[in-house]
């Protein structure tokens, strides 16, 4: 049950990174936004690393190291944010 649940929010964070990964090219998502969402996989990670210290299974930690991998690529949404606005502004 446990390890369906946090497997569940490691798909969802998936989502997610890919979601303001697209809505950053398209100039949606502002950076705000991005530290929010950044800080929500990052707590989402912590709490399913609690979950598998409590009870060690496999699929709790596979998906807790994904969770983890996620949180790291939301804050690395933030660089590409930050060169596609310079990009931009070098074809001005």
């Amino acid at each position: 049950m446990r390890a369906d649940v946090v497997e569940l929010v490691f798909a969802g964070a998936v989502v997610v990174v890919f979601g303001s990964a697209a809505a950053v090219v398209l100039e949606r998502l502002s950076r705000a936004w991005l530290l929010r969402l950044g800080a929500l996989l990052s707590a989402a990670a912590v709490a399913a690393w609690v979950v598998f210290a409590l009870k060690p299974e496999r699929a709790v930690a596979v998906a807790a190291a994904g969770l983890t991998v996620c949180a790291a690529f939301e804050f690395a949404v933030l660089t590409l944010r930050r060169l596609l606005a310079h990009g931009r502004d070098l074809d001005r």
